[in-house]
This record gives structure tokens, C-alpha cells and sequence, in this order.
């Protein structure tokens, strides 16, 4: 299977993945749609020096973290699973400043998706682990498709991005201003924008409408 770029896929990923290196300066890893060959989407910001020394010295199958998602959904801080405190892979990571952190996943089917995330000076908050774990989920409902945009969303931003106002593409596919709002607000979250003129610019940009 031919790894794909993450980033590739992710409608502005750059920008959505700026509150995971906040709460993350170690780095992170995303594994997607991961079987016996692999994952299909990969994105990674650890020290390239671990990267090498992980891959060169086959860690994956002596790594407690890693071994936890073969047969676990959720998430955990790394600490929290059995055997990490004597794991010799977790003990070589702390020297790249990987000394806290937490590892996320989810399974469908015969594929399953991961995520690690690393900091270096304390353990991860639950309001951080639930902030990695929204973004991870959005990045999944991405690659699965259920995140792609309505015919009526489409419609609603074409009408904007033709300088509509709100009060005329209301009228003009005879629907409320409250249900424009309604599909402008999920498109937003969609798209990963904050704006009605960031996700009509991104969905111009993306030639999505």
C-alpha cells in the first residue's frame, strides 16, 4: 500500500493542527486506516532522529503504546498503560523529549487509525486529551467522506462567493435565514474555517463549489 501525505487530504490542515503542536511540542503521529501493510494516510512531527532509530530497530512490535491499539479503542495517557515504566523503547524515547504523552485510536472493520502525541515537561490534562481526541475524529470523519459538503451547502456558498447577502440566498433557494445560517455554521466546522468569508474563500480555493 502507498503511504499518502495526511496533509494532502485534509482540507486546511495547517491550520487545524496548529492547537495540536501547542498541546503537543514533542510532536504527534497520525496513522489512518492502518492494516497488515500499513497506514493509507501518515503524518508525523517527531525528531526525525526517533523516526530513524524507531524504523531501523523494528519498535513497532516492542512498543507498549503502540501494542495498546491493536486491541484498544479510545484513548489513554501513555502512562497509564501496563508496562511502560520499564518499556526500553519509551526509556530511548525520553532522550528526544518524548516523556509525556497519549495515544488515541479507533477500529472499523479490519482497518484501525491511531494517533501519539508528546510533550516534554508534564502529563497531558483531560482538557487537552479531549481537544487531540475531537481533532482526531474530525480527521477520520474526513478521510471517511461523512465530512464532505451537502448539495444544499454547496448552493448556499456558491450564492455568497456570487456576493449575495444572507437575505437573498434565502430567497433565492426559498429556505429561512435561520437554515442559511444552520448550513453556513456546518459547512464552518466542515472545512475547519471560522468565517463565512474563510469557508467560502477555502471552498473557492478547494474548488468544492
Amino acid at each position: 500500500m502507498d503511504v499518502l501525505p495526511l496533509p494532502d487530504k485534509i482540507i486546511n490542515y495547517n491550520e487545524r493542527i496548529k492547537i495540536l503542536r501547542d498541546i503537543a511540542p514533542s510532536g504527534y503521529v497520525f496513522a489512518l486506516n492502518y492494516t497488515i501493510s500499513g497506514p493509507e494516510y501518515f503524518d508525523t512531527s517527531f525528531p526525525k532522529a526517533w523516526q530513524t532509530i524507531y524504523q531501523d530497530r523494528g519498535y513497532f512490535l516492542k512498543d507498549p503504546i503502540f501494542l495498546w491499539t491493536l486491541t484498544h479503542t479510545g484513548y489513554k495517557r501513555w502512562s497509564e498503560i501496563a508496562f511502560t515504566s520499564k518499556s526500553r523503547v519509551l526509556q530511548e524515547a525520553t532522550k528526544y523529549d518524548l516523556n509525556y504523552g497519549a495515544i488515541f485510536a479507533r477500529r472499523k472493520g479490519l482497518t484501525f487509525s491511531w494517533c501519539s502525541i508528546s510533550r516534554p515537561d508534564r502529563q497531558l490534562s483531560d482538557e487537552e486529551l479531549d481537544l487531540t481526541d475531537t481533532l482526531f475524529v474530525e480527521f477520520l470523519d474526513t478521510i471517511e467522506d461523512r465530512s464532505s459538503l451537502t448539495r444544499e451547502e454547496i448552493l448556499v456558498l456558491k450564492a455568497f462567493a456570487n456576493g449575495s447577502s444572507q437575505k437573498e440566498v434565502a430567497e433565492l433557494h426559498r429556505i429561512s435565514e435561520g437554515k442559511v445560517k444552520n448550513l453556513v455554521r456546518s459547512a464552518k466546522k466542515k472545512l475547519g474555517c471560522k468565517t463565512l468569508a474563510q469557508v467560502v474563500s477555502t471552498a473557492v480555493g478547494n474548488k468544492l463549489i
